[in-house]
């Protein structure tokens, strides 16, 4: 009986050791998918910031491109606008002139 005992014992002492194992073994297992579902989901976020900040430089790039267009067009329409003030002042100074030359021959008539 004692040995029966025993044996039941012992057998009882292998199947508690071997359940043990399998939920170390289990628990390792469990935590070894939890860290790499950590690792995952940080280099998911990595991932997005990256992104992001490729999506703000082109916007910024973007942004810079049409500053740079609507400046040169400033500077273009700046120009135009210039040149026909000084047109304009030409102009008048030929009808200055030409009024003075008919003021002139008249006189002299």
């Amino acid at each position: 009986e004692k040995r029966e005992e025993a044996q039941q014992a012992k057998l009882h002492a292998e199947e508690d050791f071997e359940v043990k194992g399998a939920a170390v073994a289990l628990e390792k297992r469990l935590d070894d998918q939890q860290q790499r579902q950590e690792l995952q989901l940080e280099e998911e976020k990595h991932a997005k910031k990256q992104e992001e900040k490729r999506e703000e430089a082109q916007q910024a790039k973007l942004h810079a491109e049409e500053d740079f267009e609507v400046k040169g067009a400033a500077v273009a329409l700046e120009k135009r606008l210039d040149d026909q003030q000084q047109r304009q002042e030409l102009q008048l100074e030929e009808e200055k002139h030409a009024k003075k030359q008919e003021e002139k021959r008249e006189e002299a008539q």
